[in-house]
């Protein structure tokens, strides 16, 4: 009786203490829970403040191309433009030419 009493004893200071520890465990794995979901919603937040901040920087690099493309197709307009100018300028020498050219057989025709 006496040993079924010790081995009683023995077996209860077992199971307090793995109830101890059993308690303990959930407590830590209760505050790993609390922490990992406090690092999810952290996580989460973090991930919309980057979605956040890459739209809103797609947006200025939207405005900076549209802006370039103005920028350009304005550019394109005075090439243009100085194309024509330089033709332009090539056609009015082109007739100065012809007219000196008459103006000299005119000189030369009221001398004969």
């Amino acid at each position: 009786m006496t040993e079924l009493q010790n081995n009683y004893e023995d077996l209860r200071e077992k199971f307090v203490e793995r109830t101890e520890e059993l308690t303990r465990l959930h407590h830590e794995h209760g505050e790993k829970y609390r922490h990992s979901t406090s690092g999810v919603v952290n996580t989460t937040a973090n991930s919309k403040k980057t979605i956040s901040a890459m739209e809103a920087e797609l947006n200025l690099n939207r405005a900076a191309l549209c802006h370039t493309n103005e920028i350009f197709e304005e550019k394109e307009g005075f090439a243009a433009v100085t194309d024509r100018h330089a033709a332009m300028e090539l056609y009015v020498e082109e007739l100065r030419v012809r007219v000196a050219k008459l103006t000299e057989r005119e000189a030369s025709t009221e001398v004969s």
